[in-house]
């Protein structure tokens, strides 16, 4: 008993150490913690003195190229250099459309630097830089020149997907609509005309219906009066944007809320079709039978 006794302490012993040994052994590498990664530091200006490592391919051969360098604390990944033009710049970050890659470099890490030649035409910015950041998300930013002193100036951007154009205009149907057509549809988005939102304009608002079978962007009610006319164009003068709506989806009609006092009473609209053309409509009503009569138009910018 007492021989038993001492082989299993000697087994348990032995079984011990071997858990020492493997506790002094290489530890087993942990996953870093996502908050304590912090996210690269880059460092972009102009230079004169450095020599182009990498050439937009939109502007080789040019004579009037920048040298964009570009250094970072931390090594990145996936960087690409794009042309492109600026859509929106009304939000907190500019949007862009993509127009194609100028360059791209699998990573850059804190030993290296990247000088990027590559021209700023216009005042708009047009270059667009993106990468993976060591947090694992994707940057993307605005590369322009300073109008002031000829300096980078960097700011955070977005792209987004530029609006599909068709060779076909969309069918835009706009007429005074009944009460018994308004009551029968399921759907439709309303906009009461700013200009005569006062309890005076009840008695003779109308209720004018938009439809269109595509989808177009950029609707707007406008402030208008009709400018120059020929046998073949009616001119918009546009004074102010009572109402902007955005993106009409081809399928909701809207109703506009609206009236015309006086003859010489007018309203506008305003949209980008589907072929990418801005088309204008200008609405009145007829002095014969009061009925609404539409007009096509152009916008005189």
């Amino acid at each position: 008993m007492k021989l038993k006794h001492t082989m299993i302490v000697i087994t348990l012993g032995v079984f011990i150490g071997l858990m020492a040994g493997c506790g002094s052994s290489k530890k087993p590498e942990q996953e870093p913690d996502a908050e304590k990664v912090k996210e690269a530091v880059l460092t972009i200006e102009f230079s004169e003195n450095d020599k182009a490592t990498a050439v937009n391919s939109m502007y080789e051969g040019s004579t009037y190229l920048t040298n964009v360098v570009v250094k970072t604390d931390q090594k990145i990944t996936d960087l690409k250099f794009m042309n492109a033009e600026l859509a929106n710049a009304d939000g907190e970050v500019a949007e862009f459309y993509v127009n194609s890659t100028g360059y791209d470099q699998k990573e850059l890490s804190p030993d290296d630097s990247l000088v990027y030649a590559t021209e700023f035409p216009g005042s708009a910015p047009s270059n667009l830089m993106s990468y993976m950041d060591i947090t694992g998300e994707e940057k993307i930013l605005s590369l322009s020149m300073s109008g002031k002193d000829g300096s980078a100036v960097v700011s955070e951007a977005a792209v987004i997907e530029r609006p599909v154009v068709s060779n076909e205009a969309a069918n835009v149907s706009v007429y005074y609509v009944s009460d018994d057509e308004l009551n029968g549809l399921s759907e439709y988005y309303t906009i009461i005309d700013p200009a005569f939102a006062g309890e005076e304009h009840k008695p003779y608002i109308r209720n004018v219906i938009f439809k269109t079978d595509a989808p177009i962007s950029e609707f707007k009610i406008l402030d208008c009066e009709i400018g120059m006319c020929t046998d073949d164009s009616t001119e918009m003068i546009v004074h102010d944007v009572a109402y902007e709506y955005g993106d009409v989806d081809g399928k909701t009609p809207i109703i506009i809320q609206t009236t015309f006092p006086g003859s010489a009473s007018v309203r506008g609209i305003s949209y980008i079709d589907t072929t990418g053309e801005e088309k204008a409509l200008i609405l009145s009503e007829s002095g014969n039978d009061g009925s609404l009569v539409v007009q096509q138009a152009y916008i005189k910018h």
